[in-house]
């Protein structure tokens, strides 16, 4: 472990910007000018913080091609994405806002956010493990891949039940869910599935809802275990029936 234990919020911002890069797509080492664009910095800044990181032990750098996070700086990128993605969660589905904005406020929280106090945030949101765009959100405390353990609602079966964990919420479609009473945490019914991909569902207020396969493909779900209505709770206690004599 390095001898730098706190890194600074610029420092964090680097660190999480390589790191989100990664996810995206990008192959490591990151080139300087693309980690410039990214933050929209110029590139010769860029050049002299990654080579600060590189001295606390955060950054491996190679000339001429590029940085790469060592596994501490990844560690450190991980806890940042944790906590900005807490937030995002937790903005719009208990405070209202839309993706764009909890966006932009976790930017904010995420650097003032206390390991403790992510933990306790992950808690309240019952261990989220996708933000409401459908990214996965790492593990407070560990140094683990973000893992999801989702699938789209596509990919389901007829006479499934399934919990919500992500779901467009922006524009046509994102107001369409949201009157339909869908959001991240719903439970429903899968009454029926198309060859297409189509889904016919049932919430639990017995709301029917049919969803196109583009938006059945978009809504991210994980099963529940348990019963749907009518069916007998195999974990329930058997309760003995009496009867009048005759």
């Amino acid at each position: 472990m390095s001898a730098h234990n706190s890194p600074s919020e610029s420092e964090e911002m680097y660190l999480l910007s390589m790191a989100m890069l990664i996810e995206a797509g990008e192959t490591p080492p990151i080139p300087i000018p693309r980690l410039a664009e990214a933050l929209g910095l110029q590139p010769v800044s860029v050049n002299q913080m990654i080579h600060a990181l590189e001295r606390s032990g955060m950054v491996a750098y190679e000339p001429y091609k590029g940085a790469n996070l060592t596994e501490e700086g990844r560690s450190r990128a991980l806890q940042v994405l944790c906590r900005r993605r807490l937030w995002e969660t937790f903005l719009v589905w208990h405070l209202g806002y839309d993706a764009a904005q909890a966006e932009e406020l976790a930017c904010q929280l995420e650097h003032a956010t206390p390991p403790d106090v992510a933990a306790r945030l992950a808690t309240f949101l019952d261990n989220p493990s996708l933000s409401p765009q459908g990214m996965p959100i790492p593990l407070c405390g560990e140094a683990d891949e973000p893992q999801s353990r989702g699938v789209s609602l596509a990919e389901t079966r007829a006479g499934a039940r399934v919990e919500i964990l992500s779901l467009p919420t922006e524009g046509a479609e994102g107001s369409f869910l949201k009157e339909a009473g869908l959001h991240p945490g719903t439970r429903i019914d899968i009454l029926a599935i198309e060859t297409a991909g189509g889904c016919l569902i049932e919430t639990q207020r017995e709301n029917r809802v049919h969803l196109t396969p583009a938006l059945s493909r978009e809504i991210v779900v994980e099963p529940v275990d348990e019963p749907r209505k009518g069916e007998a709770d195999p974990q329930a206690p058997k309760i003995p029936v009496h009867r009048r004599k005759k």
